[in-house]
């Protein structure tokens, strides 16, 4: 009968808004309200509007049009180009009557004038025909380019600053006629070149470079600005071409002091983060160009940030409403595993396993677990009665989530489904198929109506993969089908990401401004993010960081509290899934995003309390457990081992069970230090008494530094404990902290360290 009512229910409300499931059958979209601040979230690049200048090539716009998949490429300096080059060719223009003999009396011009099918004849005398040029000043001298026509020997001399003669260069005979280029063996500085043959000979081109030639792109930010964080995308498709590459600052754009030296093999985005913000105006990318004809260089993105990186700066401290215990969670599967229901597992396995570490779960439960078809709607009446699901026989999430709420970790679910998995076309009514299944879960797992084993219902885990219209209509009806049927079931949208607006190279639909419309927020409560902590390294491979990185994408979760605090203020946002790949002892992690698995473990500790001080409303580890088979990503995120290999906590366990065990019931309530000399936080019990801080060092966890931090406070420390998750208990008792003045004195590291405060 209740799936009747379902049915009938639907229906009816169906029935009020037919005028738009008909215009969308028929392939009209619907006008959605915009957002009034869309793009609220981002964070502009000093390099936004920046003026960008090069040395030569193609495609300047594609070097800040925001496209890592476009490029500026240089033009090739050999065989000729660089002729004409007055930065390259020391010679250029260089010959004139004052600085240049000849025997005869033509013009000496066309000698240097960049153009090798012009030419001087150059006569000889009763002994030798001779051209001389005097440089301009003397110097060193790396390569050389003449192209001659001669009809007995030809040689190019070199007259030193000390008026000593060296031969350059003894031409052959294939040489005729031919532009050609020599490395210079004279070492001292070289006042003049001549070139001598005993038979008159016509000089087509003489030129001379002091160093390798650069190819650059130069951008002017417009201002002076403080200069932190240099995003560069400069990858050299032909490995032969470049030398290397150096990264230029400048506050006039002539006097120049390199930021860094890259590699120019690395093929990905890189980020350079000086060690102290800089103040310039102007920044200059430059490859040197190897001694290779046809070598070109490519720059493909530069993007600029201050210090505070590409997600912002934190924003001012409030007070958390969640206790640490409140805030952590877990991501689970059905079974958690084992190959068979939750309800079924021995004690001390699954749920009743990570409720150590967790007070709530987060579960994947599949659209196609369901139902064999999107538009059927779901049985769960049958279900519950041990029938099965229409697509899943034996499934029964009722005595799934049933032992996840009787051991303390009642479940969130994300219901999946993708175009991979339900491409759009499926859907022959997405709207009424949607509202059809959002009102049977609500009705059915809800807290009011339901049976109250599902806290939360998100639409969609990650569907990206679905264009933004289509998204809204599956959006709109299972949210509004779900508040129909139990308006206190929480509702969240998929993971969505409000730092970069989505382009065609991303392949991906994620930006909340296009994915998210008004329209649907009144049936929304509370935002989702999926946050991993990742950079991209001077090799341009993506790798793991600590979470206070300025550069770690963790961080973005601060431009989703900017949209939210824009766009829809007080509504919470949740991190629904964040955390870090890890090696332990029984399975290994060797691709790039892996830390070791303490690193893993102080990480995960110091990455919930940063997340607490942001104001976050929830979070959740991804993973529960390690997967199987060979190292990849995400497949060794877990807080155990695979059950597999047995299902051993791993450091990260451990210490986030010492975090629940220490601080679980306190709740952040203010900074009182951020910064590189140490975080330090305050936690309150419910009463707003400041009990404990928690103190580390901002650092990667194998990192052995220390640091002695002094800082005010009123209270008298009584016990401090380490959290590092290498003991059962995750934590270890540490030396008490002097207490002197109204001033504590300790030694911080990497470690996070927690100390109880006398009341």
């Amino acid at each position: 009968m209740k799936l009747l009512a379902v049915t009938l229910i639907a229906t009816v409300v169906l029935s009020g808004i037919g005028l738009l499931v008909n215009l969308q059958q028929a392939g009209h979209k619907m006008p959605a309200r915009l957002w009034q601040y869309p793009n609220a979230g981002m964070i502009i690049p000093l390099s936004h509007n920046a003026r960008v200048t090069v040395t030569s090539g193609k495609g300047v716009k594609n070097i800040t049009d925001d496209n890592t998949d476009t490029f500026w490429q240089s033009d090739a300096p050999f065989p000729d180009n660089y002729l004409t080059r007055n930065e390259q060719n020391l010679l250029l223009n260089s010959a004139n009557s004052n600085n240049c003999t000849l025997t005869g009396s033509a013009a000496p011009q066309s000698a240097t004038d960049g153009n090798p099918e012009t030419g001087v004849k150059i006569v000889n005398n009763t002994e030798n025909a001779r051209f001389t040029l005097q440089l301009r000043q003397p110097q060193q001298l790396l390569l050389a380019g003449v192209k001659a026509g001669f009809s007995g020997s030809l040689q190019l001399m070199a007259i030193t600053q000390s008026g000593k003669t060296t031969v350059l260069h003894r031409f052959e005979q294939q040489e005729n006629y031919v532009l050609i280029r020599f490395p210079v063996q004279e070492t001292a500085a070289i006042k003049a070149l001549s070139l001598i043959s005993p038979q008159p000979f016509t000089l087509y081109e003489l030129a001379a470079l002091n160093s390798l030639p650069a190819e650059f792109a130069v951008l002017d930010l417009g201002k002076q600005q403080s200069i932190g964080v240099i995003e560069t995308r400069h990858w050299v498709t032909n490995p032969a071409a470049v030398v290397k590459t150096d990264l230029l600052l400048s506050t006039d754009g002539v006097q120049w002091v390199q930021a860094a030296a890259l590699n120019p093999a690395a093929m990905g985005k890189t980020t350079t983060v000086l060690n102290t913000a800089a103040t310039a105006r102007y920044l200059k990318l430059q490859h040197t160009i190897s001694n290779t004809n046809w070598a070109k260089a490519e720059i493909w993105e530069i993007t600029v940030y201050n210090h505070d990186g590409p997600f912002g700066a934190m924003p001012p401290p409030k007070p958390q409403q969640h206790t640490m215990r409140q805030l952590l969670g877990v991501n689970g599967i059905w079974g958690w595993g084992h190959n068979q229901c939750s309800s079924n597992l021995p004690p001390g396995k699954g749920p009743q396993l990570f409720a150590k570490v967790a007070s709530c779960a987060r579960n994947y439960h599949n659209l196609d677990w369901d139902v064999t078809d999107p538009d059927h709607p779901p049985q769960f009446d049958l279900m519950s009665l041990g029938k099965g699901t229409e697509a899943q026989p034996w499934l029964n999430w009722d005595t799934e989530y049933a032992a996840w709420k009787t051991a303390g970790i009642p479940a969130q679910v994300s219901v999946q489904f993708t175009n991979a998995s339900h491409p759009e076309g499926v859907w022959s009514k997405p709207y009424t198929a949607a509202y059809n299944y959002g009102y049977a879960f609500a009705r059915h797992f809800g807290p009011t109506h339901g049976n109250g084993l599902v806290n939360a219902l998100e639409i969609g885990n990650e569907p990206w993969d679905y264009t933004p219209g289509f998204y809204h209509t599956v959006l709109s009806g299972m949210a509004h089908g779900a508040k129909d049927a139990d308006a206190a079931l929480k509702v969240l949208p998929c993971a969505l990401q409000a730092h970069r607006p989505n382009t065609p190279e991303s392949r991906v639909n994620n930006y909340i401004e296009t994915m998210l419309t008004p329209d649907t927020a009144p049936f929304i409560d509370a935002l989702n993010v999926h946050a991993y902590s990742y950079l991209y390294n001077e090799q341009g491979t993506r790798t793991a960081t600590y979470p206070e990185h300025s550069c770690s994408e963790m961080r973005s979760v601060l431009c989703m509290l900017r949209f939210g605090k824009a766009n829809l203020p007080g509504i919470p946002i949740q991190l629904t899934e964040w955390g870090w790949d890890s090696s332990s002892s029984a399975e290994d992690c060797v691709h790039s995003e892996c830390v070791t698995e303490n690193e893993q473990a102080l990480y995960a500790v110091r990455g919930a309390l940063m997340a607490a001080r942001m104001g976050l409303d929830r979070l959740y580890w991804f993973f529960y457990a390690n997967g199987t088979g060979a190292s990849s990503v995400f497949n060794r995120s877990g807080l155990t081992e695979s059950v597999q290999a047995g299902g051993t906590p791993k450091q990260a366990f451990s210490a986030m069970a010492a975090l629940m065990h220490l601080l679980g019931n306190t709740r952040f309530c203010n900074v009182v230090q951020e910064t590189t000399n140490g975080y330090i936080y305050a936690m309150c019990n419910p009463n707003g008494q400041v009990t404990h801080l928690v103190a580390w060092l901002p650092l990667a966890g194998n990192n052995p530094g220390t640091a002695s931090v002094a800082f005010n406070c009123l209270q008298k420390p009584v016990s401090a404990w380490a959290i590092n998750g290498l003991t059962a208990s995750g934590y270890t008792r540490e030396p008490l902290p002097t207490f002197e003045n109204g001033k504590i004195t300790v030694t911080l590291s990497a470690q996070p360290l927690v100390i109880e405060l006398h009341l």
